[in-house]
């Protein structure tokens, strides 16, 4: 079943008041509140659909409204390392929001624990974030396997991470652009964030505009 989709003037989940930090996306807002403070996130996608340029476009938004965001690569430190440096960074200058690239990479306290890596740092962020009251997001990739083997290419849940995190991640998102896959569509510059999973807003789909100049930008629809 089709997940159904949103525009800008619609306010279609009443959550919880926060402090947030605004996607700069009505229609996204309007559904999730934006980047709720405290909470984890998660986006995902296939290679190729554009997450690296979101988050671009997330970081220079949230820039451009005088918060702070900065993005660290999840494969660089060990895990207890790693939350250290998330908290002296934090110590530094106040971290608004926090982005984590290549989480499928990050390295767990013990090694030997690979297959439950991406748990464990999901329970960590989760924690953190809720600590330094910020908005973590980490960014990964989907199953392409999975993915290819289908007629319908927009990512599942089951295309993520691990079953066990979905117990700690508060929302999580797939970007998917149709032209990936169907150059001749009627979506060529349209962007879906598929809300996969969520504790405070349906679960639906918003359409963006995702136009190349070189890089993805993206903007409401009209």
């Amino acid at each position: 079943m089709r997940q159904r989709e949103i525009h800008a003037q619609e306010l279609v989940c009443e959550w919880s008041p926060r402090e947030t930090v605004p996607s700069g996306l009505a229609a996204f807002d309007a559904l999730t509140g934006g980047w709720r403070k405290k909470d984890l996130s998660m986006i995902v996608g296939h290679p190729g659909s554009g997450v690296e340029d979101f988050i671009t476009e997330v970081r220079t938004q949230a820039a451009l409204d005088g918060y702070h965001v900065p993005m660290l690569d999840g494969s660089e430190s060990p895990m207890p390392a790693f939350v250290e440096r998330v908290r002296a960074l934090h110590d530094v200058r106040k971290v608004d929001m926090l982005i984590i690239d290549r989480v499928n990479l990050l390295v767990p306290a013990d090694p030997r624990e690979l297959v439950s890596r991406e748990v464990e740092l999901a329970v960590e962020m989760r924690r953190l974030a809720s600590d330094l009251n910020i908005h973590i997001m980490m960014v990964g990739l989907v199953d392409v396997a999975a993915i290819m083997s289908r007629s319908d290419k927009r990512p599942l849940l089951s295309d993520t991470f691990p079953e066990e995190m979905e117990s700690t991640v508060d929302l999580m998102i797939a970007l998917y652009r149709d032209e990936t896959y169907h150059p001749a569509t009627n979506d060529r510059g349209v962007a879906e964030l598929i809300v996969l999973k969520s504790r405070f807003c349906p679960i639906q789909t918003v359409k963006v505009k995702a136009v190349a100049r070189p890089r993805l930008f993206f903007s409401d629809l009209p």
